[in-house]
């Protein structure tokens, strides 16, 4: 198995390609790119619902064994600089111990909760229970009074367990401080950053047009309401669906909704367009969560429809620790955007939310075997004609600043859809760092401080792709 090294100053290995000539052919094994792209949307798991906090549902994804076998990297480079950008460095006093001190019976799963600090245990007897209030602390991460605020765990170390699972919830953005090493076996799943938009709802003094999403990048919602209108084709009448909400933007812009299928009303033609996409927005220094995909455009014919709910954008982690940062090969760190859902017609589908912000602040070396993601959600699937589907979130941002770095298992921010390299997200690494290892990067490579809009959306695309087993 070969290893690509990146070196931010622009120069490569000896026998590696130029970062400005075109990537070498893929190398595939077995099913070729298509399993690949099979893989990687396998790995975004079963759903299955919970219980959330807030009392509504939650979807936990399991994360499969077997190992990822897939990779495709796109590569995007910024003029070499002298330093990269600043993380927000946060220490720690250590007093809440390590994760494991709070133990792993009877709860599975722990929550820390963004708006209030407190840690919650989740049973499926119990539902989530208070475990300790007031374990977070509230800190600015800039002067930017729009910038915002930061809840901070404070542990010694913090050792997640294979088949244990910590999720953040609330408004803030979540930091993991530690005295000490971080080694992640289970799953950090960190929840929405960002608030879709509503679903569009027909009534008579309002549009029935879809709410948009939240957050910077939030997509359009999609117009309405559809209505009975005459076939284009023949004398008989039709649902004129709402049209779909647009994707969530972060790194790059979501994707557009689809608008509702055409109709005749009294001779004139009659269409709902769907939502703009969310523009891109962010920085590699602000932490902050993806934003919301469009709620769709409603629907009126004997009585009102409303359209599907987009879907939230993922979260953001900040970890920062003065040693070393593990993530093994059982290990999954996700900030995902969430999926629409839903289906097409009569009403509007809702746009995927953007994945989120996953940063490693790390004095020490930083390995992950296992897996990270920043993927943007998929909107609600168009109807076979290509009518009233939802826009997919843009990928999210996953910035590692460490002393070294070795990737053997994959860091995903691919968009929402996995075979549209403008909705990619990226990976970002200061000057003169080289990603060591024969990992899977699914996403832009990019040098920090980031490019311009314009560059990212003209330097995304796929390179290298081989495929091997663990």
């Amino acid at each position: 198995m070969s290893t690509w090294l990146h070196r931010r100053d622009g120069s490569s290995p000896t026998g590696a390609a130029s970062f400005f000539s075109r990537p070498p052919e893929p190398h595939v094994h077995g099913e070729g790119l298509d399993a690949c792209r099979d893989e990687s949307l396998r790995l975004r798991g079963s759903p299955r619902v919970r219980e959330s906090p807030s009392g509504g549902k939650d979807t936990a994804v399991t994360r499969p064994l077997a190992a990822v076998t897939a990779l495709a990297i796109g590569l995007l480079l910024a003029p070499a600089t002298p330093a990269g950008a600043q993380l927000p460095r946060v220490t720690s006093d250590g007093h809440l111990g390590d994760i494991n001190d709070l133990g792993w019976d009877p709860f599975t799963i722990y929550g820390l909760n963004t708006d209030t600090g407190a840690i919650m245990g989740y049973t499926g007897h119990t539902g989530w229970l208070t475990v300790r209030e007031g374990a977070g602390r509230v800190v600015s991460q800039s002067a930017d009074p729009a910038a915002p605020t930061l809840m901070v765990f404070d542990f010694s170390t913090f050792t997640l367990p294979a088949l244990c699972e910590v999720r953040t919830f609330g408004g803030r953005p979540c930091v993991i401080a530690t005295t000490g090493n971080v080694t992640i076996a289970g799953t950090m799943d960190v929840a929405s950053g960002a608030s879709a938009g509503g679903a569009g709802q027909y009534q008579p003094w309002a549009s029935g047009r879809g709410d948009p999403g939240a957050g910077p990048g939030g997509g359009q919602g999609g117009r309405g309401p559809g209505m009975l209108v005459r076939n284009l084709n023949n004398d008989n009448d039709q649902a004129s669906a709402g049209g779909g909400g647009g994707g969530g933007g972060n790194v790059s812009f979501g994707s557009p909704g689809r608008p509702g299928n055409p109709g005749l009303v009294g001779g004139d033609l009659w269409q709902m367009g769907g939502g703009m996409a969310g523009p891109p927005c962010g920085s590699w220094t602000e932490i902050r969560g993806g934003s919301g995909g469009g709620g769709g455009g409603g629907y009126i014919s004997a009585g009102p429809y409303g359209g599907v709910q987009g879907g939230n954008g993922g979260g953001a982690l900040l970890v920062c620790c003065p040693t070393d940062m593990t993530v093994e090969d059982s290990g999954l760190v996700r900030a995902n955007g969430a999926s629409a859902g839903g289906l097409f017609g009569p009403h509007g589908g809702g746009g995927g939310g953007a994945g989120g912000f996953l940063a490693f602040a790390i004095d020490g070396a930083f390995e992950n075997d296992g897996i990270l993601q920043a993927m943007g959600g998929q909107g609600t699937p168009s109807s076979a004609e290509g009518y009233c589907g939802g826009g997919h979130g843009s990928g999210g941002r996953i910035y590692i600043d460490p002393t070294g770095i070795l990737n053997d298992g994959l860091i995903d921010v691919s968009g929402g859809d996995l075979g549209d390299p403008l909705l990619l997200g990226a990976v970002g690494i200061d000057p003169g760092m080289v990603i060591q290892g024969t990992g899977v990067i699914l996403g832009s490579l990019v040098i920090v401080p980031e490019p311009t809009a314009l560059a990212l959306l003209a330097a995304g695309g796929l390179g290298l792709a081989l495929r091997r087993r663990r």
